[in-house]
């Protein structure tokens, strides 16, 4: 077979694959089979999810250095980037709206994926920016996944291939295929980021950690609530929880926020009983950051600290330490 031949042949068959994709269809060698009424249902709400208009995003000095990240990422040499953050953190609707913001097609990927699957998907979307995002942790301790991602960004000779040799009935796509596209992972905290294999992922891309300090939550989240147009009482009322209830150790985050608007929506006056059931703390915790508050000196603290809790006050001066080391 000659050069040419062999071009219109590869011509043929990505025109193929595409008529296949865009008709619900997909393609195992000459077999070609139609796709669930589930999967073209999720497949819709995901497109209609990624072709609204973009929304409103409070700017932040994180935010601002994020979106420097993503725009190196996707106008420059450098094929992925890692976002991390604790969940609450607004990095998918941050990360989202940037992108559309920009213009950027992308296609987007979440839950569990085997490496087998996701082999499949790279395959189909090759050519494009993918947003994989919340990816269940343990694919990134499987050696196969890794291996598939780092040959997703790395050029060995010019070239980014990416292959994977099965005998599986489940493998829909040729074994080895060129990547062309970008890489957009946002998780949260990994565990094993401290290995090796993880460290060879990460270093093929930009890095960034999204985080926040208790002052900085306390005031994108008064923004936040200006930006919604609230009612002054609804306002006042989730502010007013928010003083009473959430301090330096509280684990509180922009997705509890916008539970606690629509609690305070549904009753002005059951809102902070709703919100405290809904919100686990830690009362030793809350009441000694409240005695670090008051303008009496720390050894009175520790003894009302004692008479209120009937703890020690050796527990009082480790929950303070507790509590200034997550300022």
């Amino acid at each position: 077979m000659t050069e040419d031949n062999i071009k219109s042949t590869e011509d043929l068959k990505r025109i193929l694959e595409k008529t296949a994709q865009e008709s619900g269809l997909y393609i195992k060698g000459e077999v070609v089979a139609l796709k669930t009424d589930e999967q073209r249902e999720a497949e819709k709400e995901i497109k209609e999810w990624e072709n609204r208009d973009p929304e409103k995003i409070i700017n932040t000095s994180q935010t601002e250095i994020y979106k420097d990240f993503l725009n190196m990422t996707l106008k420059g040499n450098i094929n992925s980037l890692i976002c991390i953050s604790k969940a609450g953190y607004g990095k998918t609707y941050t990360t989202i709206n940037f992108l559309k913001e920009m213009g950027i097609n992308f296609v987007y990927k979440s839950g569990y994926v085997t490496p087998l699957s996701f082999f499949n998907f790279l395959y189909h979307n090759r050519d494009k920016i993918i947003v994989l995002d919340d990816i269940n942790e343990d694919v990134f301790k499987d050696k196969k996944m890794i291996s598939l991602l780092k040959s997703c960004l790395y050029e060995a000779g010019g070239d980014r291939l990416v292959s994977y040799e099965s005998t599986s009935k489940d493998l829909l796509v040729p074994e080895k295929f060129r990547f062309t596209g970008k890489i957009i992972i946002l998780a949260n905290e990994f565990s094993n980021k401290n290995k090796e294999t993880f460290k060879a992922l990460v270093s093929r891309g930009i890095y960034f950690d999204l985080k926040y300090g208790f002052k900085e939550i306390l005031g994108i989240s008064k923004k936040i609530l200006k930006s919604q147009n609230l009612k002054k009482d609804v306002e006042e009322k989730v502010l007013e929880i928010i003083e009473k209830n959430v301090c330096e150790i509280s684990e509180f985050n922009f997705r509890q926020l916008e539970q606690l608007v629509e609690m305070v929506k549904y009753d002005l006056k059951k809102a902070e009983s709703l919100f405290l059931h809904s919100f686990e703390q830690d009362e030793d915790l809350i009441f000694v950051s409240k005695l670090i508050k008051m303008d009496i000196p720390v050894r009175e603290q520790a003894i009302k600290f004692m008479q209120e809790t009937g703890f020690s006050t050796r527990k009082y001066y480790r929950l303070k330490a507790i509590i200034k080391k997550s300022r």
